[in-house]
């Protein structure tokens, strides 16, 4: 598989629209639950569980997850949540890597910035961000990513056909709108995505 071809696949696996029924993040979710957490789900149907998962890679993720009462539960991401990376290209650090995120109340992911901060540098810089717009019968999530110095890198649009429904945004229903489009730095157009140098393929396998 072609490095573009691996890149293309961890973005739309970030975004939802590759995952499966039970997205993997859901499993370390169930298995934190307290035995008290799952009485509650059972008497009231639904709880509020604050999540803050940490790893000694100094990776986190932290946000609040509705848990309905299921077969199995159900984890809904819901309010704004936080996830740092660090990063690395070759088994060494580049860098560090944050995403705000903010879902509804019905778990739609209506929008995202994420912030590169390169090894031994103090500043932070947008990387990329989503915008979200109800259109028609969908939820369209607008992505843009952007090179170090701030000019336009690439562009996709998905439409979120089930938006209405109150689900995890990794489980809904999403089709391409608007296909990816890739710039070079003076706005043209291009047919491939240009690398900035910071960050390749691990950059986007943190995105998952």
């Amino acid at each position: 598989m072609r490095p573009l071809t691996i890149i293309l696949a961890l973005i739309l696996n970030s975004c939802g629209l590759l995952s499966k029924y039970e997205y993997g993040q859901h499993r370390y979710f169930k298995n934190s639950l307290t035995e008290k957490e799952k009485k509650d789900i059972e008497s009231n149907g639904t709880i509020i569980k604050r999540w803050a998962g940490y790893n000694n890679l100094g990776d986190s993720l932290i946000g609040d997850i509705l848990v309905k009462r299921n077969t199995p539960y159900e984890f809904i991401e819901i309010g704004d949540w936080r996830e740092k990376s660090m990063l690395t290209r070759n088994d060494k650090g580049i860098g560090t890597y944050n995403r705000d995120l903010k879902y509804d109340k019905s778990g739609n992911l209506i929008a995202m910035k994420s912030y590169f901060k390169k090894k031994d540098v103090a500043d932070y810089f947008l990387i990329e961000q989503m915008e979200s717009v109800i259109a028609g019968k969908g939820l369209k999530q607008i992505y843009k990513g952007f090179y170090d110095t701030g000019e336009l890198q690439y562009k996709f649009v998905l439409l979120v056909t089930d938006y209405k429904a109150e689900k995890s945004d990794h489980l809904r229903k999403k089709i391409v709108d608007e296909p990816i489009g890739y710039f070079d730095r003076s706005g043209g157009q291009l047919s491939y995505l240009p690398m900035n140098p910071y960050y390749g393929v691990s950059k986007f396998t943190k995105m998952k």
